[in-house]
């Protein structure tokens, strides 16, 4: 296999000919960017609507990797099996658009620190069950390149949302690039719910 054959944007071209793959690759981007918009302008944000220093960034922003952390130890799994992985995916689009529409509105810094919780638990249901939704769409045969294509829409996300986030913010504010992100994950949210999962078949039996 020579590099071109085996780039991902070559393989992401190919499969989104696929309604079910090119709806997911979508949702793929989408999320990525809209969570790259939080993360890279949070201490930004932080600073300008609350006077934050890197102490208190950094003190918020490890309080919301360990809520995520706790979520996807303890939460993810009960809940998938429960709702199943595209409900959950739905369900933490939600929880995080609400947790960063409600941070965009807010000048109250207890409130402001009180949407860390369903900013965190939206992360910590999105993150597994999209992996998994992704996984999922493709027997052992295509594996690699379904995984390559999504980690190529990924990494772009995180390349693109900065660029939204920080210019948002600098053009019309911190409270309309945060609020800008939320609506796109409600979007994501409802393009979630006409996801359904591909039969897959394993073209590399014999």
């Amino acid at each position: 296999m020579n590099a071109v054959s085996g780039s991902p944007w070559r393989a992401l071209r190919e499969l989104s000919g696929r309604a079910d793959l090119r709806l997911l690759f979508s949702i793929d981007f989408l999320y990525w960017g809209s969570f790259a918009v939080y993360q890279t302008t949070f201490a930004l944000f932080g600073a300008r609507r609350f006077g934050f220093d890197a102490t208190h960034t950094g003190y918020l922003l490890a309080a919301f990797g360990f809520l995520g952390v706790l979520v996807q130890l303890g939460l993810v799994g009960p809940v998938v099996k429960r709702l199943g992985e595209r409900r959950t995916l739905v369900a933490g689009l939600v929880f995080a658009a609400v947790g960063w529409g409600g941070s965009a509105m807010t000048h109250s810094l207890p409130l402001f620190i009180a949407m860390l919780v369903p900013g965190a638990l939206g992360i910590g249901l999105c993150n597994p069950s999209l992996v998994s939704l992704v996984s999922a769409a493709a027997g052992k045969h295509e594996q690699g390149r379904v995984q390559g294509a999504a980690g190529a829409l990924e990494s772009l996300g995180r390349t693109i949302g900065p660029v939204w986030g920080n210019g948002v913010l600098q053009w019309a504010g911190e409270g309309v690039a945060y609020g800008s992100a939320a609506l796109v994950l409600l979007g994501t949210a409802v393009l979630t719910t006409q996801y359904r999962k591909p039969r897959v078949t394993d073209t590399s039996r014999p």
